[in-house]
Formats: C-alpha cells, structure tokens, sequence
C-alpha cells in the first residue's frame, strides 16, 4: 500500500545511512531512486549520491551522478566538489583541455581549490601547454609559500615545476 511512497521513502533511507556515516548502503538508495526517475526526488537523489560517491571516492558512483544531473541545478555550495571531481575524471581519460576547464571553475575558498589548481597545471602539462603549467605550478608555489616546508601541496607544485622546466628544456 505504500508502492507511491517508495521513492520518498528511500530516499529518507538513504539520508538516515547517510548521517549515520553508512555512505556506501546510503549510495543504493539514492542510485534506486534515480533509477525510479520520480521528478520529486530524483534531484535531491542525484545530489546526495554525488556527495556520498566524494566521500567514498567511488568514480563510479560520481560519473553515475553527473551523467544524470545538470551542473546549473546542483546548488552553488557543492559545485566546487563537482568541477574538481568531474575534472578529475577527465584528467584520467586524458581529455586535458577539458579536464584544466573543470579544475579552473573551483573557487579560491573552496577546500578542493590546491588541489584543483594542481591538476589543472598537470593537465596543461599532458597537454604540452607547458608556459601555461609552469605559470599554475608558480600560482601554487605562491598561495603555499607561508605553508612549512613539508606540505604536500607545496612540495608537489616544486616538483611539478622542475618537471614542466625540464620538458621545456629551461635548464636555467
């Protein structure tokens, strides 16, 4: 008798397994409710199972999620987390152009935004645009410049720029 409710129920599901930290079971439930494709819920759905499949660091799960949703109906405070996910996605299928795209729409204040600006160096790097990953590694050095000495970011981007010199052959 409550076959109509079903997609709101699961997705209530998938929100309790989500706050219980339960993210994987949680990602069945939103996936089940997309698969519904009940208008109510299936955007709210698509929302929770791009967060959980960061969470879990499911590629999967996330391509699953974006190849259903609209980047302009995701709300504004989880776009940052997409754009660094998708690129990263497509930094792996080698789509660099696209991929430095992505990573250059995360925000300055946004916690994927280091990181972003990274890989979107290292996308310009694979895609032999090597004045302009020079130019992002240096970005990075900058903004990680009062970091100590051992900070991952830091260090990557010193690393990722005698690279990228190196390829241009800058031995200076």
């Amino acid at each position: 008798e409550l076959q109509a409710e079903r997609p709101q129920l699961k997705y209530v599901l998938g929100l309790m397994l989500m706050e219980m930290k339960l993210n994987q079971v949680a990602a069945f439930q939103f996936v089940d409710v997309i698969r519904m494709g009940n208008n109510k819920y299936v955007k709210q759905a698509i929302e929770k199972l791009s967060i959980v499949a960061d969470s879990l660091g499911d590629d999967t799960l996330l391509n699953y999620a974006v190849s259903k949703v609209d980047l302009n109906d995701f709300p504004a405070d989880k776009r940052d987390m997409l754009y660094f996910r998708i690129g990263e996605i497509k930094l792996k299928a080698r789509e660099f152009p696209k991929a430095s795209e992505l990573f250059s729409k995360v925000s300055n204040h946004s916690r994927y935004y280091n990181q972003a600006l990274f890989n979107r160096g290292m996308a310009e790097l694979e895609g032999n645009q090597l004045d302009v990953a020079a130019q992002i590694f240096q970005t990075l050095l900058v903004a990680r410049d009062s970091a100590p000495v051992t900070d991952t970011n830091r260090v990557s981007a010193q690393i990722a720029l005698a690279r990228t010199l190196y390829q241009k052959q800058d031995w200076e």
